[in-house]
């Protein structure tokens, strides 16, 4: 019971430093976030265009001001809607519109009874999701609905879609202000399939492009522009390098005096492993969950020496622990281009788990009488545990297909015995190649 309480302590508190270190990623990545010129233009109003770099931050909702250099080495020039037509950075095109906007809640929680949507004018950027002949923009505020406008002679028309409470019998019920289909329909025409998918059109991004889509398939029109939305994507490769693995024991009832008191040295070998990273959408697809497959191993000695009362009887005691573990590790990985995009730095952090296929762990007691050695060969333990588990912390840089990583690793060793704790650390540089 007591090592099951004991295992279940070191259990949560290596969550409490695995959520630590993910949360210091969390932190601090967004702060480098906030920095990345990318080459770009702008269209002022007087209609010159300027090329330049635009701090591109990967935009959940649409910006309300951008920052541009004209040279990387520039004094930023802060941009609002009212200063410029038109930018575009990162395969992204924005244009500058004077929009009515739907303002009321679509939680269901706080829907209205009015059908009619409460629209206010702003002076927003526009991002182009599909551009040819027949247009369609998205825009969100910060904390706001997702709305979609089309362009007409007029100007910039927005979809309109609101939900909306309604009393049948003496019971409220959710219904829907669904004029968007009507306007699309005068819109794209009057095709049959096209008038037909109107009516299975749903008000979101997807369901609009598909709808789109089938328009200029049907049509002699060819789109002259399509933001394709990022998708998960996935990298895979091989690394290898060097490993400076360290081992400590501690005793919590002086039952392990020996392996406690051993100072043992330090071990360098070779570790290679495959990876497979899931890179995701978002936030130009800096985050990614990382995850590779390591051969790792150590071959650590270290030796004990005691005496006792009487001068002439000493007692050594040599350890050696050769052990071989086959890892998956999980990492949580931030990266942030450096200059150019094809040169990034990046740090991870994220947990180890191993499993020992080959376990060594070979002692010698040598005691010595009055000049006379007695040799005593035994296990250091009864039976070390197979399973380790760990954390990870990494920086790394990565130039185009091929990387670099210094990485600290913390595991909770071998012991398994009651009282007896364990503790690796391993310092790694490892190089990786992409495919």
């Amino acid at each position: 019971m007591y090592k099951i309480l004991t295992n279940s302590i070191l259990s949560n508190k290596m969550r409490m430093q695995i959520l630590f270190l993910i949360a210091g990623i969390f932190f601090f990545g967004p702060l480098f976030a906030q920095q990345n010129y990318s080459p770009g233009y702008i269209i002022r109003i007087n209609g010159d265009s300027l090329t330049g770099f635009i701090n591109h931050r990967g935009w959940e909702s649409n910006p309300t001001e951008i920052y541009f250099k004209e040279k990387i080495s520039d004094q930023k020039q802060i941009l609002k809607p009212v200063d410029i037509i038109r930018f575009s950075v990162g395969n992204e095109f924005y244009c500058s519109a004077i929009v009515k906007t739907e303002i009321s809640s679509r939680d269901i929680q706080e829907l209205q009874s009015n059908r009619a949507p409460e629209l206010v004018t702003d002076t927003v950027f526009l991002q182009t999701v599909i551009g040819g002949d027949k247009c369609l923009y998205f825009y969100k505020r910060s904390k706001g609905n997702e709305q979609f406008y089309i362009k007409s002679d007029s100007g910039y028309e927005l979809l309109v879609y609101k939900p909306y409470l309604t009393e049948v019998g003496n019971q409220e019920s959710m219904a829907e202000n669904l004029e968007y289909k009507v306007q699309l329909s005068k819109y794209l025409g009057i095709d049959p399939e096209i008038q037909s998918k109107v009516l299975t059109t749903t008000y979101n991004r997807s369901s609009l492009e598909k709808l789109f889509n089938l328009y200029y398939l049907k049509s002699n029109s060819k789109i002259i522009f399509q933001n394709k939305k990022q998708k998960i994507s996935t990298e895979a490769g091989v690394l290898a390098g060097l490993s400076m693995a360290s081992l400590k024991f501690t005793d919590g009832g002086r039952a392990f005096t020996t392996l406690a008191g051993t100072k043992f040295s330090q071990s360098t070998n070779l570790t290679a492993g495959i990876f497979f990273n899931i890179v995701l959408p978002g936030s130009q697809q800096r985050w990614s969950v990382y995850n590779e497959l390591i051969y790792t191993s150590y071959q650590i000695t270290g030796s004990y020496a005691e005496s006792t009362n009487t001068e002439n009887i000493i007692k050594i005691t040599y350890t050696n622990f050769d052990f071989t573990y086959l890892k998956i590790n999980n990492l949580l990985r931030f990266k942030f281009p450096i200059s150019s995009k094809q040169l990034f730095l990046f740090a991870n952090a994220g947990i180890s788990n191993g499993i020992a296929i080959s376990k060594n762990d070979p002692q010698k007691v040598v005691n010595t009488y009055y000049g006379t050695n007695e040799v005593t060969n035994l296990n250091a333990m009864e039976s070390p545990r197979s399973y380790e588990q760990g954390l990870i912390l990494g920086l790394g840089a990565r130039f185009k297909n091929y990387s670099s990583e210094i990485r600290f690793e913390k595991g909770n060793g071998m012991a398994s015995a009651l009282l007896l704790g364990s503790a690796t650390t391993r310092l790694s540089l490892l190089f990786g190649y992409r495919f």
